[in-house]
């Protein structure tokens, strides 16, 4: 019984590290993918459904708002939450003060209850973008999917918020 159990074990650690990697080829494939956009310089739109296709298809996040800031903040794309949720927030007010990624408590009153996570993008100090992220799904175990890939998340939304401003 004992062999058995250690070829089990054994077996799950090999799915496991295979699953990691497939992982991580998506996310190089992705950030190529998307580091050619920018240099070919496609439009905006163009880079945002990428990166939208990317995160809900590939990487399975469920609930994501992306606000960017050029004349002024203005949601560039969202998808899982509703317009009642987005309409009520004030970047300003609500997440200008962040300056790391934030873990959003849902026991909170306010308007950023309806989130798990916040992304800010700075450069140079000057804050370019906010992502905010959901979960619905709390019946896996293991580390949440957007744990898994909060950095990945933020070092593209960095490079595509970074070549609007040049």
């Amino acid at each position: 019984m004992a062999k058995i159990e250690t070829s089990d074990i054994s077996k799950k650690k090999i799915e496991h590290l295979q699953a990691k990697v497939h992982i991580k080829e998506l996310q190089l494939g992705a950030l190529l993918d998307i580091s050619n956009s920018i240099n070919s310089h496609f439009s905006t739109t163009a880079l945002i459904e990428k990166f939208k296709y990317f995160v809900k298809d590939q990487l399975n996040i469920e609930k994501l708002a992306l606000y960017s800031y050029h004349t002024k903040w203005k949601c560039l794309f969202n998808y899982g939450f509703s317009k009642s949720d987005l309409n009520k927030i004030n970047v300003d007010r609500d997440l200008l003060h962040m300056k790391e990624i934030t873990s959003v408590n849902a026991q909170q009153k306010n308007v950023l209850a309806h989130f798990d996570i916040v992304i800010p993008v700075y450069h140079d100090k000057k804050p370019l973008a906010y992502m905010l992220l959901a979960d619905t799904t709390n019946e896996e175990q293991g580390v949440s999917k957007l744990i898994k890939h909060l950095n990945f998340l933020q070092l593209q939304i960095g490079r595509a918020s970074c070549r609007e401003r040049v």
